[in-house]
């Protein structure tokens, strides 16, 4: 501290009057005189202090100090490593979307046992189960798809192709279109804009008449929705809501699939004749027709009643648990109670007793001839869907002739 204060004693004063950063030590200024510059050096500094102070100086010359080449650090270098490291994602296999292709279901008919023998050879990795009284072939790859539906042909064999999610078009619905608009004229409209068009067909069971199509899922498909103008008119285009029944197939008369996946053995569903629907020549509505399906006469095989058509399980009804905070708290259901009317009695005369009488003889005898024509109590269940009496007393007298 000593050597500082002669270090600042020799540098002299600050030159600012009165500074308030640098007051003087020994007494107040009496005026600019008194101001030492600080060039003027105090020649009573010693040899010591005047080497301190140069060496301070140089110092605040440089702004750095130098370094010995023996105290100065060494560059360290970082080694790279030519080998990269390869790291594994134990989750990758659920982050790749595996693409398998489309299942077989095939028909056993036959020597069904020998086919499957030889596909499992021929293709390893194939996969077989059984699925709704058909045999699923799962094939490994797209190649051995193709090769086992040459096998399955040859062999004339019975099947259905079953669709992947990708190969399934989507169907849509164009409405506020006039029902003289050409079909053919909308297929070549979105055909030009960059749509493949599967099929289209008018839907006939609404009130007004709307388009069905089935696009193929290539391309920008998804942008069909956004279509405003069809045949220079504007549409409003939705997807299509089927109906909550299975879909029947109208090459074979069966369930769950449809005519263009299906190789199985033709049945038509109007005449029940070894052909498809679509290449009947019966146009119109028999009286009496038979089900492919059942082989009851009476009904077709779309008909809901018929014993072959499958029926769809509604979703149960969520049931209400009671918990144990109600049970012990003494609370009950509620129950509704229902209000009406209170009748009052009238006594019972003789007409009435007579009435009854008359209506259990008739029912007596109805009972008897019933046990008589037993196909006659069928024959009233259709004539509900008759339209005339004429077609009623038909299915009667066909019932009674064939008993």
């Amino acid at each position: 501290m000593a050597s500082l204060d002669r270090i600042c004693n020799g540098i002299g004063r600050c030159l600012v009057w009165n500074c308030v950063k640098h007051p003087a030590t020994d007494g107040d200024y009496s005026g600019e005189m008194d101001i030492i510059c600080g060039t003027d050096m105090d020649s009573t500094i010693q040899l010591g202090d005047k080497e301190l102070f140069a060496k301070w100086k140089r110092n605040e010359l440089t702004g750095f100090q130098l370094v010995s080449p023996r105290k100065a650090a060494r560059p360290t270098t970082m080694e790279v490593d030519p080998t990269p490291v390869e790291t594994t994602n134990k989750f990758s296999q659920l982050a790749e979307e595996k693409i398998s292709p489309a299942s077989i279901s095939l028909k056993p008919q036959g020597n069904y046992k020998q086919i499957i023998k030889e596909i499992y050879e021929k293709f390893p990795g194939t996969e077989n189960r059984w699925f709704h009284d058909f045999i699923n072939i799962k094939p490994p790859s797209e190649e051995s798809r193709v090769q086992i539906l040459a096998i399955l042909t040859e062999k004339k064999t019975e099947y259905l192709l079953n669709e992947s999610s990708s190969d399934r078009p989507i169907k849509i619905v164009i409405k506020q279109l006039s029902e003289e608009t050409d079909p053919q004229d909308i297929v070549d409209d979105l055909s030009s804009r960059g749509y493949v068009i599967n099929r289209i067909s008018q839907i006939m069971n609404y009130k007004l008449k709307k388009l069905l199509l089935e696009i193929k899922k290539t391309g920008n498909y998804k942008n069909i929705f956004n279509e405003r103008n069809i045949c220079y008119f504007r549409t409003k285009i939705e997807t299509y809501r089927r109906k909550t029944k299975p879909i029947i197939c109208y090459n074979c008369s069966g369930f769950y699939h449809a005519a263009r996946n299906c190789h199985l053995k033709p049945k038509c569903i109007t005449c029940g004749g070894e052909h498809a629907t679509r290449d009947c020549i019966i146009k119109e509505k028999l009286p009496v027709p038979k089900c492919v399906n059942c082989g009851e006469s009476g009904h077709i095989a779309a008909w809901k009643g018929c014993k072959a058509f499958p029926v769809l399980t509604k979703p149960t009804s969520k049931r209400t648990i009671r918990s144990y905070a109600d049970t012990a708290a003494g609370k009950m259901e509620k129950t509704e109670k229902t209000t009406g009317r209170t009748t009052e009695e009238k006594p019972c005369t003789s007409q009435d007793i007579s009435d009854i009488k008359e209506s259990l003889q008739a029912i007596k005898e109805l009972k008897s001839l019933l046990e008589e024509f037993p196909t006659l109590l069928e024959a009233v269940r259709l004539c509900k869907k008759a339209k005339t009496k004429q077609d009623k007393i038909l299915i009667i007298l066909n019932a009674l002739v064939s008993d």
